[in-house]
């Protein structure tokens, strides 16, 4: 998976669930010594849950980020000599297959509008609910 918005998210979280769960096993072996260590160990351990399951909310999200935009030259000869069309295209993987989806003209849809409509199909093609961000 390429590197998004969302996967660096993950990878924070899943740091700080690890700092947590660290902390915690730290708390749980002062705890017979400290007052109050067993609850502050509880605690951490439920902020290490809470940030495992972000991470794992956003798994879908980081999938749905991880495409390629990009854009194809098609060459066509002519009597007046060769025309020279450009083309936004998306590519991106489901599991061993590489879809590569045709978005528009470069001259008719912005880089923008061809990136909504890519997220769009990724989308449908993964069966997630299509948002409009």
């Amino acid at each position: 998976m390429h590197t998004t918005e969302s996967s660096k998210k993950i990878r924070n979280l899943k740091t700080e669930a690890k700092k947590f769960e660290k902390m915690a096993r730290i708390a749980r072996q002062a705890a017979p010594i400290v007052a109050g260590a067993e609850t502050e160990a509880q605690t951490l351990e439920k902020d290490a849950q809470y940030d495992l399951a972000m991470a794992q909310g956003l798994k879908a999200q980081a999938r749905l980020e991880d495409l390629s935009l990009w854009v194809m030259e098609k060459t066509y000869p002519g009597r007046k000599g060769t025309t020279t069309n450009q083309y936004w295209m998306a590519s991106w993987r489901e599991g061993k297959t590489v879809h590569n989806v045709h978005l528009g003209s470069c001259r008719k849809v912005s880089a923008e509008e061809a990136r909504a409509k890519a997220h769009e199909l990724k989308a449908q093609a993964m069966d997630l609910p299509v948002s409009n961000s």
